[in-house]
């Protein structure tokens, strides 16, 4: 495992932050989790398992992906990206950043097609959630009125029926 699995960890502290400022996510939310750090990647998992002594299992990793966060080099900042799988389970929650899908929108969508031509006034440039019907499908990338696709290829549906 990597770092620290407490919120006082700084790339954890700037995660919890971004999720405050970018989705209107409290932090309060995160209260019965705890949060590690391994390299780029930030995992969220129950505080349950953190005193727990897991003898001798070598573990990897532990926890579902939350995030990750990388210096971007065309500006040398450190970026943040929140997952897929973190999105849907956390992305209730959100209050900012939020784009409402249609049908149509949805079935591009989900086999992996950025949307283009999109007109928001509510949302702002960069990380979006994105929803349909209140379920949250993933998030994307805002800029210039397109949402580029952010779902990874292994989650795209390609078939699926027409009660979309």
């Amino acid at each position: 495992m990597g770092n620290k699995s407490n919120k006082s960890n700084k790339p954890i502290g700037v995660f919890l932050d971004y999720l405050v400022e970018r989705f209107g996510i409290r932090k309060e939310i995160f209260s019965d989790y705890n949060f590690d750090t391994d390299r780029e990647r930030i995992s969220i998992f129950s505080a349950s398992v953190a005193g727990k002594n897991l003898g001798g299992l070598r573990i990897k990793s532990i926890g579902l992906r939350a995030g990750r966060y990388f210096k971007d080099v065309r500006n040398n900042r450190t970026k943040l990206k929140i997952s897929t799988d973190f999105a849907q389970m956390f992305g209730r929650y959100a209050n900012k950043n939020i784009l409402q899908i249609n049908d149509d929108e949805v079935r591009k969508y989900i086999r992996g097609s950025d949307l283009e031509n999109v007109c928001v006034s509510n949302i702002e440039e960069g990380e979006i959630i994105i929803k349909w019907n209140e379920n949250v499908i993933g998030v994307g990338n805002y800029g210039q009125g397109r949402i580029k696709n952010q779902i990874p290829k292994k989650k795209r549906i390609t078939k699926f029926n027409d009660e979309i």
